[in-house]
C-alpha cells in the first residue's frame, strides 16, 4: 500500500494556492481512498484558520465561498463547479449521542481524535505526506476497521457510528473487529434516537458494499437489525443477489424482506423515511411480486416481461426470486438496462377510422390487438395490425385466433 498521496494536491490546486502559507491538509476519506488507489469522491480539507479567516482567504482569491456549516466550522469552496469542504480544526465539548457541541482548536491530533475510525483519522499535507496519529496506516494495510480510542465512548458520542462500523467494515475490512462489534451490540438501544433519514442513508451505503451480506449477518447476530428493521432477515437471498453482480441497494434491501402485506411495509417506510420511488420498488418486489411477469422471465421471454411495466420493480423482483436461476436473473437485469420499449403501432384514431366509436368497445379491442402483437414478440407491423383489425370488424368481433 502507498504511504503518501501527492496526487491529491493537483485536484485542489486553486484552494491550496489561496491558502498560501496558512496550514491546510486533506482529511478523511479522500486520504484513505487515495492510499488504497481508489478514486476519491469528496475532497475534504481542514485548517486551523477560523471560519471567518477561511471566508476572507477564499474571497481574496476570488473563490466562491458558501458558509454551509459555519457554526460547526465548515465552509464550502466552489472551484470550476466542484465543491471542497474546508473545516476548522475542532474538538468536542459536549455530545449527546446525536449531536456535538464543538470548539475550534489548532491541534491536528485533537481534531483527528474526534473522528470515528483510525482509517478516517488520517490527514495529508499539500506535499502528500500522511499524518497518522492512531495507527490508521497499519489498519489499512491489514484491512482493519477500528474505532479511534475506546469504542464505547465513540459510539455514545454518536450512535450512528454503530451503522458506520458495519458499513466501513463491509467496504474496507477483511473481518469485523471484535472490540468494535462488542461495543455496537452493547449500545444498540441508542439506535432508537437516530432519525430515519440518517439510518436509511447509512443502510443504503452499507448495502452497496461488496461484503454487504457478511455485514448484515453480523448485524443480525449483534442485535442491530432487530433494533432497526426486524423484518429484514433473509441474508441468504441477499447473498444470492450480491453474487449476481446486478441490482442496487434497494434491490438488496428488498432481498432481505419476506413476502409481506402492506402494514409491515408501512412500518418500514415510517422507520426509514422511504421515498415514494423506493416504496414503489419494494411493493413490486415483495408485496405483489409481479408474479406473471416473473413467469415470463423464467421462460426466457424478457421483452414480453418488460413491456408495459415499471422496469426497476420487475428487475428487483426477478433478482430476488429463488425460482429463477441466478444466471438467468442476472442476464435479464443486463437486458433490462439496455432495453427500449417498442411503441404499439396503432392509436385510437385507427379504430375510429373503421367505425368503432370511443368507449369500452374500442378500449377492449385495442388491448386485444396489443396483446396479440406482444405475444408475437412485437413483430407484426402496422399494416399487419390494420389488416387484423379490419378482419375482426368484418367478422363482427368474432375473430380471436
Amino acid at each position: 500500500m502507498k504511504e503518501d498521496v501527492p496526487e491529491l494536491a493537483a485536484r485542489a490546486g486553486a484552494v491550496l494556492d489561496a491558502f498560501g502559507a496558512t496550514p491546510i491538509r486533506f482529511v478523511g476519506g479522500c486520504v484513505r481512498d487515495a492510499l488504497l488507489e481508489r478514486e476519491p469522491t469528496d475532497l475534504d480539507l481542514a485548517t486551523p484558520a477560523t471560519p471567518q479567516d477561511v471566508m476572507r482567504i477564499l474571497g481574496e482569491a476570488k473563490i466562491r465561498a458558501i458558509p454551509t456549516g459555519v457554526e460547526h466550522g465548515t465552509i464550502t469552496a466552489i472551484v470550476d463547479g466542484r465543491p471542497f469542504e474546508i473545516t476548522t480544526l475542532r474538538r468536542d465539548v459536549e455530545t449527546d449521542g446525536r449531536h456535538a457541541v464543538v470548539a475550534f482548536t489548532d491541534d491536528w491530533r485533537e481534531d483527528a481524535a474526534r473522528r470515528d475510525f483510525t482509517i478516517n483519522a488520517l490527514s495529508a499535507d499539500r506535499s502528500g505526506f500522511v499524518y497518522d496519529y492512531f495507527g490508521g496506516l497499519e489498519d489499512l494495510t491489514h484491512r482493519r476497521v477500528r474505532f479511534v480510542g475506546y469504542a464505547d465512548e465513540r459510539i455514545q458520542e454518536d450512535y450512528l457510528r454503530i451503522l458506520r462500523f458495519y458499513r466501513f467494515s463491509a467496504w474496507y475490512a477483511a473481518s469485523f473487529d471484535t472490540e468494535g462489534r462488542a461495543a455496537c451490540a452493547a449500545n444498540v438501544d441508542g439506535l432508537a434516537r437516530l432519525s430515519g433519514e440518517r439510518v436509511r442513508s447509512e443502510l443504503w451505503k452499507l448495502l452497496a458494499a461488496p461484503r454487504a451480506a457478511e455485514a448484515w449477518r453480523a448485524m443480525r447476530v449483534d442485535g442491530v437489525v432487530a433494533g432497526l428493521v426486524p423484518q429484514a432477515t433473509d441474508v441468504a437471498c441477499l447473498e444470492r443477489v450480491v453474487a449476481t453482480g446486478e441490482g442496487d441497494h434497494v434491490t438488496r434491501f428488498a432481498a432481505l424482506l419476506p413476502m409481506m402485506e402492506a402494514a409491515p411495509l408501512d412500518e418500514i417506510e415510517d422507520r426509514l423515511r422511504l421515498s415514494r420511488a423506493e416504496r414503489t420498488r419494494l411493493n413490486g418486489a415483495r408485496f405483489d411480486g409481479l408474479a406473471a411477469r416473473r413467469a415470463l422471465v423464467a421462460q426466457n421471454q424478457f421483452a414480453r416481461a418488460l413491456y408495459g411495466t415499471p422496469l426497476l420493480p420487475l428487475v428487483d423482483a426477478v433478482l430476488i426470486d429463488s425460482g429463477i436461476r441466478a444466471d438467468r436473473a442476472a442476464e435479464f437485469a443486463r437486458f433490462a438496462s439496455n432495453w427500449t420499449s417498442p411503441r404499439f403501432p396503432l392509436s385510437g384514431n385507427d379504430f375510429q377510422n373503421v367505425g368503432i366509436k370511443p368507449g369500452p368497445e374500442l378500449g377492449a379491442l385495442l388491448r386485444e390487438l396489443e396483446s396479440w402483437w406482444v405475444e408475437r414478440d412485437f413483430a407484426p407491423s402496422r399494416t399487419d395490425l390494420l389488416d387484423r383489425l379490419a378482419k375482426i370488424v368484418q367478422a363482427g368481433g368474432a375473430l380471436r385466433a
